[in-house]
């Protein structure tokens, strides 16, 4: 599954993004919670893994919360698990069997927008 999936690079450009609203540099950053500016440069860049205990001092010297910097909420998080499934199921197949797969798709999504017609009006 893909619940332990950590998009870095998403991560770091929301740290970048807040930072520069903020009008701080990498180096004002790196100072407040302890870190090299070069360390802040690769996380705003995804160049690097960190930790939980990492993102709230980030969260905390930016006055933002941890959410804010994830940038995911239920709805894109379930997106983004389902992409990469799509990805992954997709990843093997010849380009006649990807077509016979969408086609396949787009019916069933023609079912169920007809089946939730028929539910509403009924």
């Amino acid at each position: 599954m893909y619940y332990d999936v950590i998009d870095y690079t998403h991560i770091g450009n929301n740290i970048r993004k807040r930072r520069k609203e903020l009008g701080i540099t990498l180096l004002e950053l790196g100072d407040e919670i302890g870190t090299s500016k070069s360390h802040i440069s690769h996380v705003e860049k995804g160049q690097t893994s960190f930790s939980l205990r990492f993102v709230v001092a980030i969260a905390n010297a930016l006055s933002c919360s941890v959410d804010y910097l994830l940038g995911y909420n239920i709805e894109v998080y379930n997106d983004y698990v389902c992409s990469n499934e799509f990805e992954e199921l997709f990843a093997d197949l010849a380009f006649e069997e990807k077509r016979i797969f969408l086609e396949f798709m787009r019916q069933a999504k023609q079912f169920m927008n007809n089946a939730q017609t028929i539910k509403s009006d009924g």
